[in-house]
C-alpha cells in the first residue's frame, strides 16, 4: 500500500512539532528547576526584539516552504527517515543512501532560499529560538541542543545527498554556508522585492541553478537538504 505524499507530509509535520515541544520543555526544566535561573525576559524590551527575530524566523520558514512546496519537502523529508531507520536495521550508516542503481543525474536545487545557505529550514528555526531566548531565556539552552542536532543532521544529510548526486551537491553547494539567519534574510527580501531570479542568474554554477517554473518546483522529486 502507497502512502500519500499528504499523509507523509502530515505525520512529519507533527514528529517536528512533538520534538520542538519536548526540547522546550526540557528546557525549562533544566533552566528553572535544576540550575535555579530566572525564566526571563529580564527586560520588557528584550521580549520585543526577542519577538521580533522569532517572526523573522517564522517568515523565513513560511517563505522556503512556499517557494517550493510544503508537502513535497515534508514527505522527502519523511521517506528519507524511513530509509534511514530501515537501513541502521540492516547495519547501513545513516550518512549512506539506499542506492541500488547507484548515484543518479540529480537537478541540484541551488535557487531561491538555497541561494544563500544549505539548510535554509534549520537556518529558519534556529533564528526563531535564538528570538524566543530574549523572551524566556531558557531558550538558550535549547537553541544550544538544537544546534548541536542541526550539526549531525546537516553532516549526515549532506553526506546522502552527496551519495546521491555523484559528488556533485558537494560541488554546487560548496561556498554557501551551512546556516546564516542573515543570509537567508537577504535572499527572502530579494525575492519580495522581485529581484531573486535575476541575482541567481549571475550564480556560478551555472545552468544548474536556473530557476524552476512554480508548477515545476512544486512536483519535481529533487534531493533537497533541510
Amino acid at each position: 500500500m502507497t502512502v500519500s505524499r499528504e499523509i507523509k507530509a502530515g505525520v512529519m509535520t507533527l514528529l517536528i512539532l512533538a520534538f520542538l515541544a519536548v526540547l522546550a520543555l526540557v528546557s525549562r526544566w533544566i533552566w528553572v528547576s535544576v540550575l535555579g535561573f530566572h525564566p526571563g525576559p529580564l527586560h520588557p524590551a528584550l521580549a520585543v526584539v526577542g519577538g521580533f527575530i522569532v517572526g523573522l524566523g517564522v517568515a523565513e520558514l513560511l517563505y522556503t516552504y512556499i517557494y517550493f512546496s510544503p508537502i513535497l519537502m515534508l514527505s522527502n523529508t519523511m521517506d528519507d527517515i524511513l530509509d534511514i531507520v530501515a537501513g541502521m536495521f540492516m547495519g547501513r550508516p545513516p550518512w549512506r543512501p539506499t542506492a541500488p542503481g547507484g548515484c543518479k543525474d540529480y537537478r541540484i536545487v541551488a535557487e531561491g532560499p538555497y541561494r544563500c545557505v544549505r539548510h535554509p529550514v534549520y537556518t529558519a528555526a534556529l533564528t526563531a529560538f535564538l528570538g524566543a531566548t530574549l523572551v524566556k531565556h531558557y531558550f538558550l539552552l535549547a537553541s544550544i541542543l538544537l544546534s548541536i542536532a542541526y550539526i549531525l543532521l546537516s553532516a549526515a544529510e549532506e553526506a546522502r545527498l552527496n551519495a546521491k548526486t555523484c559528488g556533485r551537491y558537494k560541488e554546487i553547494m560548496a561556498g554557501k554556508p551551512s546556516i546564516s539567519p542573515l543570509g537567508l534574510l537577504r535572499c527572502m527580501l530579494r525575492d519580495i522585492a522581485g529581484v531573486g531570479n535575476a541575482s541567481s542568474q549571475h550564480s556560478p554554477t551555472g545552468s544548474l541553478t536556473s530557476p524552476l517554473p512554480r508548477d515545476m518546483r512544486r512536483h519535481a522529486a529533487i534531493p533537497v537538504g533541510m
